[in-house]
């Protein structure tokens, strides 16, 4: 790659470090809100579906940084906005990614699925955590996907059964 492309790779991987929890070094930028952050990463893998093909290092990026700073996110208190663009980046990743990133697909389907339940998040939470499986369900082929993926593998956590008992559990209770 040239030294455009090796400049990309290093503010994408900068970004995704600073969502960890890491400080900015290849920007120099000595103030920036995690949110603003967040939705740049998502702007970034809406729009450039093709560089990541192409480019395992920035899966590889978001692999190591991003999955970890969206189950941070989604397991502590943040704000409403910072969860919707959590969830938001966290989509994407699985539907164009998941088979890269097994364990952390894995994690992250365990831990909305146990926000699911009426006693473990605020409603706000469990509302996007619904709206979040709503458009993994509406994905026929990354249904599928996460079936192969996980349900029919032995070593692995059956995501789409847990997401249909979810869905039994949510229907079932008293508004």
């Amino acid at each position: 790659i040239g030294q455009a492309g090796s400049d990309a790779y290093r503010v994408f991987q900068d970004l995704c470090a600073f969502a960890n929890g890491a400080h900015l070094e290849f920007l120099r930028i000595k103030s920036v809100s995690l949110t603003f952050v967040m939705e740049l990463i998502d702007g970034i893998l809406q729009n450039s579906e093709e560089v990541f093909q192409h480019h395992p290092e920035q899966v590889e990026a978001c692999r190591v940084y991003l999955m970890p700073a969206i189950m941070k996110i989604l397991s502590a208190k943040q704000s409403f906005a910072l969860n919707v663009r959590a969830l938001r980046i966290l989509s994407v990743l699985l539907a164009r990614h998941a088979r890269q990133m097994l364990d952390e697909s894995d994690a992250a389907f365990s831990l909305i699925n146990r926000g699911l339940d009426p006693n473990s998040a605020p409603v706000w939470k469990r509302v996007l955590y619904i709206e979040f499986l709503h458009r993994i369900c509406s994905d026929s082929k990354l249904l599928r996907q996460l079936f192969s993926l996980f349900d029919q593998q032995d070593d692995r956590s059956s995501i789409v059964s847990s997401l249909m008992a979810a869905f039994v559990r949510i229907a079932s209770e008293k508004p």
